[in-house]
């Protein structure tokens, strides 16, 4: 997995979209890359609304969550998972899957489907197609390629990519993102039109710079940034868009050892901070390079200026890493509160 990580620092920089498993939450897969997007699964149930995959519907193909794996920086003490099957507290923080994506297979004996009717009632049966994060990640994978495609300034930014597709991915689980627990959906299942979109009409953006509505703004860190802070000014619009809530992600490289005989995958630690009219949000994790917080639209005021705040706790950078800074995104949209 770390020569895979080597790939956001080999041109042209490329974006990974990797399956986060099958099977349920007790799934550990040999997980330590840290700069491809952890993809879980989805579908959308009679073309109504969307659905986690697990033994409870009609989906076949088992639980999109997956159980991380040990942690390198986090507490092992955290108790992450309520099923009987597993070992709880063993897994430090969340990291996977970052998002869902729509998986499924042609229904059986009625031949190739659309991916809105996983399950299809035909000759007096209900046939149900097999989801899985096979058939997610590529959809992801894809969505990434037309994000890349949408605006010159995403290419070469695999920081980008992946804060683009996370900032505005749709809650499946009716849940905000949790740093301190693993959401089935990660930041919800993804939208390739809000994607590339938010792409091709966001501000770019820099420290201490003034504020706009939508954002995206990245920079490089070596370790001498450690202990420091950045911070990004937010506006709010004048009529805040109905049905949705600010999310603003940040997600930054790890930084790969160049040197075979002693391999290193250090993670840097960075934390995002936001505060509203009433309370403070943040999104503090240890194993994880994706920090994300969501807001409510009644805890901002229309017209005003917040500031969102990075703060760079540790740098962990190797002397033999391939290369001595590490480069990290912002984001900042409006993203539906819950998927259709």
């Amino acid at each position: 997995m770390r020569h895979l990580d080597m790939w956001a620092y080999k041109y042209p920089y490329t974006v990974f979209c990797n399956p986060a498993a099958n099977s349920g939450y007790c799934i550990t897969p040999d997980w330590q890359c840290y700069n491809a997007i952890s993809v879980g699964n989805v579908c959308h149930q009679n073309m109504t609304h969307y659905i986690l995959v697990d033994s409870t519907n009609h989906c076949s193909g088992g639980h999109t969550q997956t159980a991380n794996p040990a942690p390198r920086y986090g507490s092992p003490s955290m108790n992450l998972f309520n099923c009987s099957s597993c070992v709880p507290g063993s897994r430090g923080d969340r990291e996977m899957p970052m998002l869902v994506a729509p998986g499924i297979s042609p229904a059986n004996g009625i031949g190739p489907s659309v991916m809105s009717d996983p399950c299809i009632f035909h000759n007096g049966q209900t046939s149900c197609q097999y989801s899985g994060t096979s058939y997610s990640a590529p959809i992801c994978n894809g969505i990434a390629a037309c994000v890349i495609s949408a605006d010159s300034r995403m290419i070469i930014w695999p920081e980008k990519v992946r804060a683009v597709l996370l900032a505005t991915a749709h809650n499946v689980d009716f849940n905000y993102w949790n740093c301190f627990e693993d959401g089935r959906d990660g930041a919800g299942t993804i939208s390739g039109a809000d994607a590339v979109d938010f792409a091709r009409n966001h501000v770019t953006v820099t420290p201490n710079a003034s504020a706009q509505k939508y954002g995206i703004g990245v920079g490089n860190l070596s370790n001498s940034d450690q202990s420091s802070w950045k911070y990004f000014n937010v506006l709010i619009p004048p009529t805040k868009p109905s049905g949705k809530h600010l999310r603003i992600v940040l997600t930054w490289d790890s930084s790969p050892g160049n040197d075979d005989i002693n391999p290193v995958n250090d993670l840097s630690d960075l934390d995002l901070y936001f505060s509203s009219d009433s309370k403070q949000y943040y999104s503090i994790s240890w194993d994880s390079n994706v920090e994300m917080v969501d807001i409510p639209g009644n805890e901002l005021t229309s017209g005003n200026t917040y500031a969102a705040s990075i703060n760079i706790p540790t740098m962990r950078i190797s002397p033999n890493a391939l290369s001595q800074l590490i480069y990290y995104c912002i984001a900042w949209t409006w993203v539906k509160d819950h998927a259709d």
